[in-house]
């Protein structure tokens, strides 16, 4: 796994690291950013739109409380999608139909995360961990995403939601990896704090180019 940052940028006394960490010299740096061996990605809002939040930040609602608690419970496998949507209904005041009309305009494959994934697959294993719905996995492998990845950990299955430390507990002991060799991917700050108070590192998505740039800055070649 070759270090995409340049050696020359890192010749100093010493060698800023992320999360804290300072190195003696280039050589310790690129030893240490050579052992992430695990690149864990979130589904909605990295790899594909997510049309809730994007309706619900367009009503105002992104921020409310229940509307929040009933996706977690969603999310968890504890609430039927006629459930979910009779509630969202009685929350938001639109009717059923018009929610799933709305919020399936606007999700889309980022095809250029898409490319991403790909390529890290060929070089790290790589998996999904994602809140997700009973929808989610016919999705994914309707587009075929499911290839892209080594193991897939959705909530709706395990009945355990992000940012709860157990479900990146659970992917992390079934990948059989430590958490300071992987790296999670989430555009959610909420999700990525949690992964880093256990000690993975992890990058708050904005854009496929930040991506890229940030993973170069762990040593990640894609």
């Amino acid at each position: 796994m070759a270090l995409c940052v340049p050696v020359a940028q890192l010749d100093r006394a010493l060698v800023s690291g992320t999360k804290g960490r300072t190195f003696k010299s280039s050589r310790a740096y690129q030893e240490f950013m050579t052992n992430i061996t695990t690149i864990i990605f979130d589904f909605y809002g990295v790899v594909r739109g997510d049309g809730l939040l994007a309706w619900l930040t367009e009503i105002g609602l992104a921020d409310d409380k229940e509307i929040q608690h009933i996706d977690d419970e969603r999310c968890a496998g504890r609430l039927t999608r006629e459930e979910y949507l009779t509630h969202l209904s009685r929350l938001t005041k639109y009717d059923s139909d018009f929610i799933l009309e709305r919020i399936s305009q606007a999700p889309k494959l980022n095809s250029p995360v898409v490319n991403i994934i790909a390529k890290l697959h060929e070089r790290y294993q790589t998996a999904l961990l994602s809140n997700s719905t009973q929808s989610t996995l016919p999705y994914i492998e309707q587009h075929g995403i499911d290839k892209l990845f080594d193991r897939m950990f959705l909530s709706h299955e395990l009945g355990m939601i992000k940012p709860q430390p157990e479900i990146y507990q659970y992917a992390l002991s079934r990948l059989g990896v430590k958490p300071e060799a992987t790296v999670f991917i989430d555009d959610k700050a909420a999700n990525t704090a949690a992964a880093r108070g256990l000690g993975m590192y992890a990058i708050d998505f904005k854009s496929p180019s930040q991506l890229t740039s940030e993973l170069a800055k762990l040593g990640v070649k894609c």
